[in-house]
């Protein structure tokens, strides 16, 4: 059975290559995963671009048609010829370069897992614990969270615009606070004391509904990192199971004789879940030197 908002934990006894996947919801708390890892690790980062000689001779055309149609019949016949000797200089004699690229910026990078779990793998032999539940409790906090205080309202399993702004804004908004402090220390005339504006300052370095992703070796008992990446958020996640399951008796309560029957449930043996994730922040050059993340 699923935990309802209670962290949750799942450690592999196997050694060798492993994934340690840590997530932070919104309200709190840590979600653990340490599962086995064999696949090549992927990551992907893409660069954004425009072609300013395109753009330079469109912008040119746009408002050239735009100022035509202001013009007498001569003024449009000389900017119609304009246009023209444009579309020639552009398309004909520096065709070759016409849609030369220039550099704009870069995108967050994607990184694509996959995680797979099977009986066995922590040494219970419990398709429940080991595959069902892991699992499910992975795709649980990857989706909206359907219940605030008792109300129907969905909220977001990830960051909220106002705890980016507050995280990525955090120079901005201790700035503000500090000045605040500054002044009120001067005239005393601070709103608030100098000890809850410190208070505010230190919330801005809350930020949760995210994950960290480490590759590694775990060797039963300690996980060793060699590469992580902090703050990621899934765009999406699949999961799928095994057609062979395996069966369980459950125990079950009845207010009619007799009082306790066993039940039967079947889990899956295998499942296996993929998860395609990103930075909250664009990775440089430095991140790439020495130690990754």
């Amino acid at each position: 059975m699923l935990t309802s908002d209670k962290p949750y934990s799942f450690l592999t006894t196997l050694k060798g290559n492993a994934i340690r996947l840590e997530y932070t919801p919104p309200s709190g708390g840590k979600y653990k995963w340490i599962v086995p890892y064999t696949e090549e690790m992927g990551l992907s980062v893409n660069q954004t671009y425009i072609q300013p000689i395109q753009k330079f001779f469109g912008i040119i055309q746009e408002t050239a048609s735009a100022v035509t149609s202001n013009l007498s019949s001569l003024g449009g016949a000389v900017i119609t010829s304009a246009i023209a000797m444009q579309d020639l200089f552009g398309k004909k004699l520096f065709q070759r370069g016409y849609y030369a690229s220039a550099w704009t910026g870069s995108q967050p990078a994607s990184i694509n897992i996959t995680l797979n779990f099977f009986r066995g793998i922590s040494g219970e032999w419990n398709a429940l614990e080991e595959v069902f539940n892991p699992i499910g409790e992975l795709m649980k906090v990857t989706v909206p969270i359907d219940k605030v205080l008792g109300f129907d309202i969905m909220t977001s399993p990830g960051p909220t615009p106002a705890s980016v702004f507050v995280t990525y804004g955090s120079d901005i908004v201790k700035g503000a606070l500090t000045e605040l402090r500054n002044v009120g220390s001067a005239d005393n005339k601070s709103t608030l004391p100098a000890s809850e504006i410190d208070k505010n300052i230190e919330k801005t370095k809350t930020f949760n509904g995210t994950w960290d992703l480490q590759y590694g070796y775990f060797n039963g008992k300690i996980f060793t990192k060699y590469i992580q990446f902090n703050k990621l958020i899934i765009d999406t996640s699949s999961c799928t199971f095994s057609s062979q399951v395996e069966k369980q008796e459950k125990m079950a309560m009845t207010h009619v004789l007799p009082y306790i029957y066993t039940q039967d449930k079947y889990y899956p043996i295998s499942g296996k879940i993929t998860l395609s994730m990103k930075t909250q922040e664009i990775l440089v050059s430095g991140d790439f030197v020495q130690e990754w993340g």
